[in-house]
Order: C-alpha cells, then sequence, then structure tokens
C-alpha cells in the first residue's frame, strides 16, 4: 500500500513551510491535515479494495463547513452527470485521529466503466486538445495526460476530435459539437458549474495561466464512438468558497461574511489598484473586462464551440429546471442538516486536538452561510450564463 500527499497549488499553500509554486515546492506541512491519496498495489492486478483501485481523502482545509465538496457532487449527479461519490470520513493515521477529511472516488478506469456504456476508451486528466492559437496540442501531451490505456498510448481519436473542430466552418460548428457531445449533458453540467462557480474549470478559464490555463477537468473519450464527455474536478472552494464566481467573485463571500480579514484588505488593494490603472488608461470596456475576468485567458476555437450551446432556449430551460428542482432550500437544507449531524461529533473531536480546523460552533456558521447563499439566489440578480 502506498500513501502520499495529493493536490497541486491551492492544496499546499499556507498549509506547508516555504511554499513555491512554480515549480511546486515546500518544506514540511504546518496544517494538522493535508490531503493524502492512498494507492492499493496488490500481486494480481485485478484485486481491488472494496471495489476500487485508490482511497482519496480531501482535506476540505479551504472549507470551514466541510460541505462544499460533498454538495457540489451531489448536485451534479441529481442533474444527470456521471460524477465520483464523495462522502465524510473520520482518518486515522498511525492510530492517532487526524480529523474528517472528504472522501471521494478517483476518476479512473473502473469509473469510466461504471458510468459509460463505452467504458474502455482514453481518460485524459488536465489537457485541453486545442492549442490557444488554435493548432493541436503535441501528440506527446495528450499521451503524458493519459490515465487509462497509457501502455497503448493511441490518442488518435482525440486528434480526430480536435482536427474536425479546428477544421469546421462557423456554420457547421454546432452540428461538429453535436455530433461529438451529448449537448443536453453538457449543458446540464454548465449550468450547475454557472450556478455553483467553478472558475478554475475547463470553459471558465479562472486562474490557470500559460501555455493550456484550462484546469480542474478530465476528458473521456470513447472507444468506439465519435463521443467525448468532460468531467469537472476539485469543488472545494465554490459555493461561496475562494473560487466562487456568482454575481462577482468577491460578492457573496463578502455579503455573507466568508472573507477572512486579510482576504477582505487583499480585496480592497486590488481593487484601488484596479481603480488606478483605470485613471490612468481610460475607461475600460465593462463588457470585454467581465468576460476577460469570468472567462479566464483561452480564446481557442473549442472553447467558443462549446459556449455557444450555452445560449438561447435550452440553457433557460435547464437552468430554470435545476433552481426548480435541485438548488433550493427545500431540497439542499435538508441534506446539509443530515450531513452536519453525521459529522458533528467528528468536527468537536478535531477541534479539541488541533488549532487549526473550525470549532463546531464554526463549522454551523460555515453551514448557515451555504444556506443563506441557496435561500437567497434567486433574489439578488443572480448571473445566468457567465459567458
Amino acid at each position: 500500500m502506498g500513501v502520499r500527499y495529493k493536490g497541486e497549488h491551492g492544496s499546499f499553500e499556507g498549509f506547508v513551510e516555504d511554499f513555491q509554486s512554480d515549480p511546486i515546492s515546500s518544506g514540511p506541512k504546518i496544517a494538522s491535515k493535508l490531503s493524502i491519496k492512498v494507492k492499493f498495489n496488490w500481486e494480481n492486478k485485478k484485486d481491488k479494495f472494496f471495489g476500487v483501485k485508490k482511497l482519496q481523502f480531501h482535506s476540505m482545509n479551504h472549507d470551514r463547513s466541510m460541505m462544499r465538496e460533498r454538495l457540489y457532487w451531489h448536485l451534479l449527479a441529481s442533474f444527470g452527470n456521471p460524477v465520483p461519490r464523495c462522502v465524510h470520513a473520520k482518518v486515522f493515521i498511525n492510530d492517532v485521529y487526524s480529523g474528517i477529511y472528504a472522501l471521494t472516488e478517483q476518476i479512473d478506469g473502473r469509473f469510466t466503466n461504471h458510468h459509460f456504456e463505452d467504458g474502455d476508451g482514453n481518460l485524459y486528466k488536465s489537457v485541453w486538445p486545442i492549442e490557444p492559437d488554435d493548432t493541436l496540442k503535441p501528440e506527446s501531451i495528450l499521451k503524458d495526460a493519459l490515465k487509462t490505456n497509457e501502455e497503448e498510448g493511441d490518442v488518435s481519436q482525440m486528434k480526430l476530435f480536435a482536427t474536425e473542430i479546428l477544421g469546421a466552418s462557423l456554420p457547421d460548428i454546432d452540428s461538429i459539437v453535436a455530433l461529438w457531445f451529448d449537448v443536453d449533458k453538457l449543458v446540464r453540467l454548465y449550468v450547475v458549474m454557472n450556478v455553483l462557480g467553478h472558475k478554475d474549470s475547463a470553459i471558465f478559464g479562472g486562474v490557470g495561466f500559460g501555455a493550456s490555463p484550462n484546469g480542474n477537468f478530465y476528458w473521456y473519450v470513447e472507444a468506439k464512438n465519435k463521443r467525448v464527455h468532460l468531467i469537472p474536478w476539485d469543488m472545494d472552494q465554490e459555493i461561496g468558497g475562494p473560487g466562487y464566481v456568482g454575481n462577482g467573485s468577491d460578492y457573496w463571500r463578502r455579503r455573507f461574511g466568508l472573507m477572512t480579514e486579510e482576504e477582505a484588505d487583499l480585496s480592497e488593494i486590488d481593487k484601488a489598484k484596479d481603480e488606478e490603472s483605470e485613471k490612468a488608461d481610460g475607461s475600460p470596456d465593462e463588457d470585454a473586462r467581465s468576460d476577460k475576468e469570468l472567462s479566464g485567458p483561452s480564446r481557442d476555437k473549442l472553447v467558443l464551440a462549446i459556449r455557444a450551446q450555452f445560449s438561447g432556449e435550452r440553457y433557460a430551460e435547464r437552468y430554470e429546471e435545476f433552481l426548480k428542482n435541485h438548488y433550493n432550500s427545500e431540497a439542499v437544507e435538508p441534506l446539509l442538516d443530515r450531513w452536519s449531524a453525521q459529522i458533528e461529533d467528528a468536527v468537536a473531536a478535531a477541534a479539541n486536538l488541533y488549532n487549526d480546523v473550525p470549532t463546531l460552533t464554526e463549522q454551523r456558521q460555515a453551514v448557515a452561510a451555504i444556506k443563506r447563499i441557496v435561500r437567497d439566489y434567486d433574489k439578488n440578480d443572480p448571473p445566468g450564463c457567465l459567458w
């Protein structure tokens, strides 16, 4: 059995000594817990631990409510999207209680076999098949991103998908998208992501920069059919968290008192810098600025082709359906109450051992803030489609 800490920039910054972002490196941990991955190495590779090959324990260090990730996955699943299972778990390391984590299912070949009829295709992690300058991603990078069928390394289906997108004329682009995607499922996915937030994602772009800014997602490319699926990842900073876009990146967090004093100070500094920049450069195009801030830097043809599906009657119908049947107080609050009752003893026990985790009172206050976000969503000019 192998055990290691997992994650990237957001999992370690502030929780380890001497953090460096490029390349990621650090000293010893200073937080009471970090996210952990456990891998089982059986003599027979077909053997599994209760049906899985790996366990992932997410620390939820960014989430004082300890509810965001589980709620996000639940809402995605309830709206017809294939997502990993997620529950809370008490973790003990060498018989010492480490705290409460989110036990989140690994997205792997076993996952694709369960969720897709043609489940033997390629799974890719965090790779966009088209470069920002509308050229094909190099084959070597596509192969490096494979999470299934690594030995075969056949990425021809992904290359064909990208090639057909790049070769499509403007009048034909919707038909090419409809050929490769289940468009209704794609719209359902982005309705949820638009309402709940997912700034660092495949389409929002958000905080990613460089040659391929899109992050926190998987592609599943079927083996026998022309069909691709986008699967999001990393949801712990949404629904009022640091990554939530909602009515602007700070709107809900400030409105419901979710920002720390340090975050509020930094927000005011950034706002002042923006105002100074506007005075120096002249008044910016407000629509263009909003699009840049909320959509991220990627503007390749695939991003634009996908975004084109999120307008008009289909999007509006699915948006109203999600709010009516899934994202409202009557649906969400009983879930939060039930899950909070499940973990309250574990939260209190961790707070008695460690001073950097929420007390039970603080956890309940954070859950109450999420309830207010859900309750007030439809009363405060919700953003609709952000792109």
